[in-house]
């Protein structure tokens, strides 16, 4: 055969296993007795953005009657995890009624908006203060 087409391919190695199938199943359930179920996180210094936090600053940011992009909202945010708490919190927001979230198209902006009709009373959560 000859052209481009060619598809040239190499043979994985051979592999040799030099133990038997029970001392392969022993090492195996070493290896996952020695799994945690939680990973250690501890050598990580995680400092995790506040959901309240950004509840507290987008209620100052879009008072009521005011209207404002959610990338507006999260430009100064630096890491995405800060985004994630910024879209919790207009999440809660809305679902308490301080806030309206439109969005005209699939990949549109978001638009949320302060309401001026805010006589309901605020649902207990996490994130309430």
């Amino acid at each position: 055969m000859f052209g481009l087409d060619i598809e040239l391919t190499t043979p994985p190695p051979l592999l040799r296993l030099t133990i038997t199938p029970s001392e392969l199943s022993l090492l195996a359930g070493e290896v996952f007795a020695m799994r945690s179920s939680e990973p250690d996180l501890d050598h990580l210094e995680l400092e995790l953005p506040s959901v309240a936090d950004a509840i507290a600053d987008i209620r100052y940011r879009v008072p009521g009657g005011t209207e404002m992009d959610f990338d507006a909202l999260v430009l100064h945010c630096k890491q995405p995890q800060e985004i994630v708490a910024y879209f919790l919190a207009v999440l809660e927001l809305a679902r308490w009624g301080i806030v309206g979230i439109k969005q005209t198209s699939d990949v549109g902006p978001i638009a949320v908006s302060g309401r001026t009709d805010t006589s309901s009373t605020i649902l207990q959560s996490e994130w309430s203060a």
